[in-house]
């Protein structure tokens, strides 16, 4: 995967000594900032992410459309690794900001004693969805679509990660029992991706844009980004952006960053603007075009939001608790910045699809 410009590898930051930082819209492209805690210079935000996979897309639709610029904000970005990998880069100062860091993983942090607080979302619902060889002759909507997978196999990256507990949480869902189902930990993306084309695996917790390439070739026994899945997976935290010591002090970047992912959320929502994002994230996907790559854009109309709502924390308490199996409580106010709650804690409607 490519990127405008080079992503510094997280081997290579563990070796470099940085110092901390300085430091909605439609369709018609973003607005300027105008708020009292604008920044007043330019400053570099160094952000741990993932680019060509559609889930962390926001980041990206806020640095290559200019929200970040807008906020006079410049994005270094760093490869994005495992999410604990990530978060601890994140928790010892040498990034500023980093994705898919959950709840979970800021109490591991916490336990060692690492201050990382949430200052973003990026999106309600995921782009995923649980493709399936075509032999299995799904047919209908979750979640009789799920009665035809009792024995079959289904891969996911690893044990008790995102993917691994909301396939547990969907199986419950349908009134299954995880025992019904073989879950295959496949290890990362590509290797689910793989397993897949490979007939290694009946099924596979399959990401955009993965399933805009080679979907025809399968059938969906749920898509995560639409609206038939279970109530709780509608309404989701999914790849939340974190802050580190190193700018969580810094309330005017703060408010900066949640201010332009906010806007790049309202842009990414109307379907108008797929064309637009798929033309400049392009370059970041590999093998895929940007027709392709405009649908996918299309159909996730809706699922982009900055927001870190309560119901959220409420959602993901009761999806870790279910797969889990022990109870567990997530609320906004441990967890998000106050620097940020005012603008990214107030609930609002998913928008229409």
């Amino acid at each position: 995967m490519r990127l405008h410009r080079p992503v510094l590898a997280l081997g290579a930051v563990l070796a470099l000594t940085l110092a901390a930082c300085g430091g909605q819209n439609s369709g018609a492209g973003p607005a300027q900032s105008s708020t009292a805690d604008a920044l007043s210079a330019r400053t570099q935000i160094k952000v741990v992410y993932s680019p060509g996979v559609v889930p962390n897309s926001l980041v990206a639709i806020a640095d290559k459309l200019g929200f970040f610029d807008r906020e006079k904000l410049e994005l270094v970005p760093f490869a994005q690794q495992a999410a604990t990998t990530s978060a601890q880069l994140l928790a010892s100062g040498q990034v500023d900001f980093a994705t898919a860091v959950l709840p979970n993983v800021i109490d591991t942090l916490k336990e060692q004693g690492l201050h990382v607080l949430l200052v973003t979302g990026t999106s309600r619902r995921q782009p995923v969805q649980i493709l399936c060889k075509p032999s299995l002759g799904i047919q209908g909507t979750f979640p009789q679509t799920f009665s035809t997978l009792k024995g079959k196999t289904v891969a996911v990256t690893a044990a008790a990660t995102p993917s691994d507990n909301i396939l547990r949480y969907t199986i419950l869902s349908a009134g299954l029992s995880l025992t019904d189902m073989q879950i295959i930990h496949a290890g990362n993306t590509g290797t689910i991706n793989s397993a897949l084309m490979a007939g290694k695996v009946d099924c596979a917790y399959a990401q955009e844009p993965f399933p805009a390439q080679f979907g025809s070739a399968y059938s969906s026994a749920v898509n995560y980004a639409g609206t038939e899945q279970p109530k709780a997976l509608q309404d989701l935290i999914f790849a939340p952006v974190a802050a580190g010591p190193t700018i969580l002090s810094n309330r005017p970047v703060l408010r900066a960053f949640a201010r332009a992912m906010l806007a790049a959320a309202t842009f990414a929502n109307d379907p108008g603007n797929a064309n637009k994002i798929a033309q400049a994230l392009l370059p970041d996907f590999s093998g895929v075009t940007v027709e392709q790559l405009t649908k996918v854009y299309q159909s996730c109309a809706g699922i982009w939001t900055a927001e870190l709502t309560p119901q959220m924390f409420s959602n993901f308490s009761e999806i870790i608790a279910t797969a889990s199996g022990k109870p567990t409580s997530y609320s906004s106010a441990d967890y998000v910045s106050p620097d940020v709650q005012d603008l990214v804690s107030t609930p609002a409607p998913p928008a229409a699809k």
